[in-house]
């Protein structure tokens, strides 16, 4: 073989290239999903293989060899695969509510459609998610109202249901709450009602021309003489009873007024219809009395030369009183002057012309003790109910159910309630004896006397080891229902409130059962106690002042070293055009601390936050 054969055989064997070779392209394998059956495509040589998982959807499971597939699976087949669907199925419930007073049931329904789920469709893809879709809808099913009312008979209801709103309430497939069950609601009673001929609040009312005020005008005040007709009475008309849901009888109220009584200076006549004035004075309702009082004119200053004043009707001073003296009043107190680190205390009413430095000014009397009698009877006849049902549930379900019979009573389990469960009702009733005058001191002819009296004999049961003498629980629902009309007595007290007025007060305190007013500038280092409203025109620095409603001032406090407290109840409001930095307000158990200077504001707090409204002098 010569050169050039040798060349072109070299070239035809194309040395140094490679051959090329078509290799097949990889697939990756993947899944479908149509109309609930899995199809797989294997991969070629080299491709993935495909997955399968269960998804967030809650109505549909992918399960292997029945195992719930949480996690990527890697599937080879598609064998062992299967699908669980959860479908939601109709909802047709009913609840039945009976009201706190037992006198309504209340239905509510609850209907909820049904979802049929199937296994959603899906194209081929390498890793398959596995979800559900909605199929179709059932509609759910009236309930049937034969259940209602078996719920109702296995509940004790004895009064019969409306059928027609059970019946559409039940049929209508729609989420409701009706009222079924109506009990019959006691007929409430007409009050006996006093029709007044003389004003009975005895509010002295002074004229005053332009700017010019005549402080020895003793005012306005209603008198009446021997022999006039102070008011007439139109007695009570009993209620009639009702009966709730249980057919248990429900008794109205009692009226208020039950009954018509004459005081002091009062007498009855005409079958005790009418109150005749049998002395010269002011007339006025006084524990639930009508009385007449007299008055007494102190026509200079109280001071060494008089000696204190001790009168039980009206006093008034057209001086001052002096340091250290003492006026003690059953009605108003007016002085045309001034009060000097004196004590003056009235039944009703104080209205002090100009100052008061220094001393004590109470108006209210007795009626201050009131308040806080009543106060502390409507904290003790809750914890006295609780009493009853936890005494009857432990005779229920112990032994002590045959105590009675056996001749020891419920004193025993009694007296291991309260120290066990209710510690605070003799605490209470302890608080009780020490606002009641001894019983030594109580004149039982006097209304007011007879209440103390009852309370005396309720209160020193539940001391010491006298709840052991209690034979029967019903003796505290005795005391209860006693309790509650000492309540109602005193409420019907307590609605014609003494208040003071006054123009000026340093270093003093001051205490009425109804409103404090200062119509002058300044009001300073005081400790204030009002029953109802504080209304201080000017400013207030310095002190504390606590309010049953409202207090209203012009400038609370000065700077953040002047300690000025302003406190209400709850549901009261505290209102300034402007609050100093440094007061501290409180409304019910919530206090507040103000930081800066702050105008025209009216401070609440309700539904658990504070809450501010804009104020001006006059809109309150």
């Amino acid at each position: 073989m010569n050169i050039e054969s040798m060349l072109e055989w070299l070239d035809e064997l194309k040395i140094g290239e490679k051959d090329q070779v078509e290799m097949p392209e990889t697939e990756d394998g993947c899944l479908a999903l149509l109309d609930g059956k899995l199809l797989m495509k294997k991969p070629s040589r080299g491709g993935k293989w495909p997955t399968i998982v269960t998804g967030p959807d809650r109505h549909v499971q992918v399960l292997y060899h029945g195992k719930m597939v949480e996690q990527p699976l890697v599937l080879e087949t598609t064998q062992g695969i299967a699908f669980r669907l959860f479908h939601r199925p109709a909802k047709s419930e009913f609840r039945l509510g009976v009201s706190s007073d037992k006198m309504e049931v209340w239905l509510e329904t609850e209907f909820e459609e049904g979802i049929e789920y199937r296994v959603a469709d899906s194209d081929y893809v390498p890793d398959l998610v596995v979800v559900s879709r909605e199929k179709r809808r059932h509609a759910p099913k009236p309930i049937d109202p034969q259940r209602v009312l078996d719920e109702l008979e296995k509940m004790g209801v004895k009064m019969g249901a409306d059928a027609e709103t059970l019946e559409s309430a039940c049929q209508s497939g729609e989420n409701s709450r009706v009222l079924i069950v109506r009990g019959i609601k006691p007929e409430p009673p007409v009050d006996g009602r006093i029709e007044a001929l003389h004003d009975l609040t005895g509010t002295r009312v002074r004229e005053e021309q332009g700017d010019r005020v005549d402080w020895f005008d003793r005012g306005k005040i209603d008198c009446v003489e021997p022999g006039e007709v102070l008011a007439f009475w139109h007695p009570p008309v009993e209620g009639k009873p009702g009966w709730n849901v249980f057919g248990e009888r429900v008794d109205p109220r009692q009226p208020k007024w039950a009954r018509f009584t004459a005081g002091r200076g009062v007498k009855l006549v005409e079958d005790g219809t009418i109150a005749v004035a049998e002395i010269a004075g002011r007339p006025t309702i006084e524990w639930g009395q009508i009385c007449v009082k007299p008055e007494l004119v102190i026509d200079s200053d109280v001071d060494i030369a008089t000696g204190n004043i001790d009168f039980t009707g009206d006093v008034l001073v057209m001086g001052s009183v002096r340091e250290g003296l003492e006026v003690k009043a059953g009605g108003l107190v007016t002085i045309g002057h001034n009060s000097y680190h004196a004590d003056i205390r009235a039944g009703s009413s104080v209205d002090v012309r100009r100052n008061v430095i220094g001393g004590r000014v109470s108006a209210g009397g007795d009626m201050i003790v009131t308040i806080k009698m009543a106060a502390l009877l409507k904290r003790i006849i809750p914890l006295l109910r609780q009493l009853q049902t936890l005494t009857l549930q432990i005779k229920t379900h112990t032994g002590f159910a045959g105590e009675e019979q056996n001749g020891s009573g419920d004193g025993h389990l009694i007296k291991a309630v309260l120290e066990t469960k209710l510690p605070s009702i003799p605490e209470l009733f302890a608080d009780v004896l020490e606002l009641l005058p001894r019983t030594e001191e109580l004149e039982l002819d006097r209304e007011q006397d007879r209440i103390w009296n009852i309370l005396h004999h309720i209160a020193r049961r539940y001391q010491g080891a006298n709840p052991l003498r209690i034979q029967s629980i019903r003796e505290v629902q005795t005391s209860e229902k006693a309790l509650s009309k000492v309540v109602a007595f005193l409420e019907d007290v307590l609605s014609a409130p003494a208040d003071i007025k006054l123009s000026y007060a340093q270093n003093a305190e001051l205490e009425a059962t109804g409103d404090i007013i200062v119509n002058g500038l300044l009001v300073y280092a005081c400790r204030m106690s009002a029953g109802q409203r504080i209304r201080i025109a000017g400013s207030c620095r310095n002190g504390r002042y606590f309010a049953g409603s409202s207090i209203v001032v012009r400038y609370a406090g000065l700077n953040e070293t002047v300690r000025t407290s302003l406190a209400v109840d709850e549901g009261g409001f505290i209102a300034a055009e402007t609050f100093y930095p440094g007061v501290r307000i409180q409304i019910g158990h919530a206090k507040m601390t103000i930081r800066e200077l702050r105008k025209n504001v009216i401070f609440r707090f309700e539904d658990g936050k504070w809450s501010e409204e804009y104020f001006s002098w006059g809109s309150v």
